[in-house]
């Protein structure tokens, strides 16, 4: 079953945006120097027609760092032995993790092409997973031409579906904000240890004592609990970037799984 192209007229107005923090993506790259890197004529959400007047590049960027290893290291040159990826330890010891940040604004507009939206404009996951660039590329190129309001494109990662991917257009002014090399962000992770020897009761126990967590009633059912202004303050203080501590809950929830699935990978090779 082919994806049917986007012809003018067909779906702009079927469009759904999505807004993502810019402090949340991240990328994994072999030449943090040059980043971002814009690609044209190549890879999915790429132009296809690079060189012309009205041309664009794109950045591939992920929702985690779990996501940009799998599309970038496994997808590459994983080697899947024995219930387990394998890869080079090269690649750990180049790569570094870029974050990004953007002038004057701290959220993109995304073209969703996940879910119901991308239901609402008559394609399916083939645009996420099809080794054929073909009809994803008109897609890119398409979204790009119909309102410079796009910023880019929202999709599900094929190489780990549970998680989005970003194609980036160039426009959006999307510049580097940092890189820090894999290996030094986990070794990083494996110094920290506030909250990882506690078990799961005693870690909301203490949290409860010192005023970082409360329990709370929710829809009449007791034995919940939710985290304080001060637990706030102190779960981005716990995972903070190399800079001091993240600006938001989800940017320390980022850091985390950040330094997590480093370890991860660390620990496979």
């Amino acid at each position: 079953m082919y994806l049917r192209l986007p012809d003018s007229g067909s779906f702009e107005d079927l469009l759904r945006p999505t807004r993502i923090e810019v402090a949340s993506l991240v990328r994994l790259s072999r030449h943090p120097a040059t980043e971002p890197y814009w690609s044209a004529g190549v890879y999915r959400f790429d132009d296809p027609h690079p060189g012309g007047a009205d041309a664009f590049g794109t950045c591939y960027t992920a929702s985690t760092i779990e996501v940009a290893f799998a599309e970038s290291v496994i997808h590459e040159c994983g080697r899947f032995l024995g219930g387990s990826h394998e890869v080079p330890t090269a690649e750990l010891t180049e790569r570094s993790v870029v974050r990004f940040a953007c002038e004057r604004r701290k959220t993109l507009v995304l073209a969703d092409l996940t879910g119901a939206a991308l239901k609402a404009l008559g394609l399916n996951n083939d645009i996420s997973a099809s080794a054929d660039y073909t009809a994803s590329q008109a897609w890119a190129r398409a979204i790009h031409g119909a309102c410079p309001r796009w910023d880019g494109i929202r999709y599900v990662s094929r190489q780990m579906n549970k998680g989005f991917a970003y194609a980036i257009f160039e426009r959006s002014g999307l510049r580097k904000l940092r890189a820090d090399a894999l290996l030094a962000e986990a070794k990083a992770e494996q110094a920290r240890t506030f909250g990882e020897l506690l078990t799961a009761r005693r870690a909301l126990a203490e949290a409860v004592q010192r005023g970082l967590a409360a329990k709370v009633v929710v829809k009449g059912e007791d034995g919940w609990q939710a985290a304080t202004y001060a637990g706030r303050d102190a779960y981005k203080a716990l995972y903070p970037g190399p800079d001091g501590p993240a600006d938001t809950i989800n940017e320390a929830k980022a850091n985390r799984t950040t330094r997590r699935a480093i370890n991860s990978a660390s620990r496979a090779t």
